[in-house]
């Protein structure tokens, strides 16, 4: 098994934290009024996200001697970066191409890194995230391709460049879907590459065990602008995640991470389709 866990921790290093310019009204056009204290707290709820995470340097330990091979069919399709029309589906799948990313060039994938890249500028540039992926940037990656440690310090750079925005520009409720997308992701992967026998990778059997407290901040995040409908929505679907998260109790039982598993795959499904 090679490299499978920094997908849940370079993917947040990575973006965690996007801000995006739109105007503030919930189902019914009315204005929804966020305060400054409700950003700060969202910016602690994500903070405490990516501080639930292994650390880099143990999730390489952790893949490396894992044995996980790259699986190009696990990817959400580029292709599919044309048929999200909703700010809903350009947060979820800019998060979810981010994770994407991450993951290929962990396993060296140069023209697929490139590749998810350029999607992941185009749904940015559409939710009006202001020079969060530049020209400039994809030149970076294309001309530092064979490195990998660069690719990775360039993919961080840029999105933690963007954190400020949060802040800024009174839109947390893109923003906490960017890293719901990103964070479903991670997860997704991490089931499908364990496989079906859960006895059988131990350390990676725990790191998708330890998400059930990051879950917990994802939820706390994503309830400040539950106001939101289709915020409210995805709130409602992950706390039914939660419930089959508690019920995967040491030794786990196939049966249930099975379960587990296919709710996983349901939810993300659901982001990219």
């Amino acid at each position: 098994m090679k490299h499978v866990k920094i997908i849940l921790n370079c993917l947040f290093i990575s973006l965690i934290l996007f801000g995006c310019k739109s105007n503030n009204k919930d189902a019914d056009g009315n204005e929804i009024k966020i305060t400054k204290e409700d950003i700060e707290n969202s910016y602690d709820q994500a903070q405490a996200i990516l501080y639930s995470l292994p650390s880099p340097v143990e999730t390489a330990m952790i893949l490396e001697s894992a044995g996980v091979e790259f699986n190009p069919s696990l990817l959400n399709p580029v292709s599919n970066v044309n048929d999200y029309t909703s700010n809903k589906k350009k947060a979820l799948n800019l998060g979810i191409y981010s994770a994407d990313l991450s993951y290929a060039s962990l396993f060296d994938q140069q023209q697929i890194t490139i590749n998810y890249m350029a999607a992941s500028k185009k749904l940015a540039d559409q939710l009006g995230i202001l020079d969060a992926i530049s020209d400039t940037t994809l030149q970076k990656i294309e001309d530092n391709i064979s490195d990998k440690n660069e690719i990775m310090n360039i993919i961080s750079e840029t999105f933690m460049n963007s954190s400020s925005y949060l802040e800024e520009n009174n839109r947390g409720e893109l923003s906490s879907m960017i890293i719901l997308g990103g964070w479903i992701e991670g997860l997704y992967l991490s089931v499908k590459l364990i496989g079906d026998d859960v006895k059988s990778n131990k350390d990676l059997l725990d790191i998708i065990l330890g998400q059930q407290f990051s879950l917990e901040d994802m939820i706390g995040l994503l309830e400040y602008y539950q106001d939101y409908k289709e915020v409210g929505l995805l709130v409602a679907e992950l706390k039914e995640l939660k419930i089959m998260f508690e019920k995967l109790e040491e030794p786990v039982n196939s049966k249930e991470f099975e379960l587990f598993s296919q709710k996983v795959n349901d939810i993300r499904t659901g982001y990219i389709e």
